[in-house]
């Protein structure tokens, strides 16, 4: 029997992640909103402040990968991650998961 259960989640999602606010900043922590509807991310928005504050490093969309993951790229100039990963699956913790790619030493 396969029982469903409901996304803990909702959008807004906040966070932060380590990155650099601007090409050739130097390395710390840059902070993201997810935004979206329903289980699906529409897009996400890196800033230098929490919650959406501070200088904005640009928003890119996600486009679905594969069901259940979506993918947004682009912003390598702007953070120096290249791709964020968005996993919508039970087997994260909180039915989700961030993923961030970046290059070595980042």
């Amino acid at each position: 029997m396969i029982e469903k259960g409901t996304m803990r989640y909702s959008f807004p999602i906040y966070g932060s992640t380590s990155g650099r606010a601007g090409a050739g900043g130097p390395l710390g922590t840059i902070y993201y909103t997810v935004n979206g509807g329903g289980t699906t991310p529409s897009s996400i928005q890196f800033t230098t402040g929490p919650n959406g504050t501070g200088t904005s490093l640009g928003s890119y969309p996600f486009s679905l990968s594969s069901p259940g993951n979506y993918l947004a790229a682009g912003m390598q100039t702007q953070t120096s991650i290249t791709a964020t990963y968005f996993h919508v699956s039970s087997a994260c913790g909180s039915d989700y998961c961030m993923e961030f790619i970046r290059g070595l030493g980042d």
